[in-house]
């Protein structure tokens, strides 16, 4: 079996969400690397899981941005001789045999950068609704997110790690297509899954009643405003025209869709969620600085 140990980066957790984190991998794993990026908490942290010889901790004075802290897990675990990490968010809670059904794809799938779990985000969805799905055991995807996701340190340190250009937001998709660019592939491995949660997402339905009269299922399906702070906005316009410029090729017909999709998603936020003057002004200065931010 390949040697894998986990990472997990920190900015000011939730310590009850943190210890279901922590509580379902760390039976599964020899080492826990914790990157923390300036918790106000980390003293607290660091009292539940201070054990040198299950803890590795990297301390950074303020948050340096999700790619510093994946580029660091990646150093600190090749170092220490691991040939796989899986990387979680601190609110992601694995399965309890994640590792166990990874394993039996490292050997067998040498061309593989990533390994990654079936998301379920709990604030959509469910285990319940899950376990109902007719899904293969596992399928080739172009992209994932890091959290829950095993990744070949070897590749990673090949592609020069994560882009820290990015900060957060897109610092994944970015990885993942120059994976594929490098001609390695990505698993989606369906028997495992994370529980994860993407912002403090609360259901809407926008005009339901044109939906009833007119059929049109746009309006019939809830919406998923995330509620993420302005500087999470101005990341994820400024992020997505870096990736819509960068890989081209790759999102081929898609880019006018993906943007739309993304243009809808702030007009959602701007009407529904608090902070409405800060979230348009961090979206027309991540717009502007996506324009001109160097791709290469």
């Amino acid at each position: 079996m390949h040697k894998i140990c986990a990472g997990i980066i920190l900015y000011n957790p939730d310590l009850q969400r943190l210890s279901e984190c922590v509580g379902a991998i760390s039976p599964q794993v020899s080492k826990i690397i914790f990157i923390d990026n300036g918790s106000g908490n980390h003293a607290r942290i660091y009292d539940s899981y201070n054990d040198p010889n299950k803890y590795i901790w990297i301390n950074n004075n303020s948050n340096l941005g999700i790619a510093k802290a994946l580029n660091q897990i990646i150093q600190r675990t090749g170092d220490l001789g691991f040939e796989w990490v899986l990387t979680l968010d601190q609110d992601s809670v694995c399965c309890p045999d994640i590792i166990g059904l990874f394993s039996s794809y490292t050997a067998n799938h040498p061309e593989t950068g990533v390994i990654s779990p079936y998301v379920i985000d709990i604030n959509i969805t469910g285990l319940d609704e899950y376990s109902k799905l007719d899904l293969r055991e596992y399928e080739e995807i172009k992209m994932c997110i890091t959290s829950g996701s095993l990744t070949n340190i070897e590749i990673a340190r090949k592609l020069g790690g994560f882009n820290e250009k990015l900060f957060i937001d897109h610092v994944d998709h970015d990885f993942c297509l120059r994976l594929y660019r490098s001609g390695y592939n990505i698993l989606r491995v369906n028997r495992a899954w994370i529980l994860h949660e993407i912002g403090k997402i609360k259901s809407i339905y926008i005009f339901p009643g044109i939906g009833k009269l007119t059929g049109i299922k746009w309006f019939l399906r809830p919406k998923h405003p995330t509620n993420h702070p302005p500087v999470r906005i101005y990341y994820q316009t400024r992020n997505l025209l870096y990736m819509l410029r960068k890989y081209k090729k790759e999102y081929n017909e898609r880019p006018f869709y993906c943007w739309n999709k993304f243009f809808l998603s702030i007009c959602m936020r701007v009407v529904y969620e608090d902070q409405k003057i800060k979230k348009i002004s961090a979206f027309l200065k991540g717009f502007f600085n996506g324009l001109f931010i160097s791709t290469d």
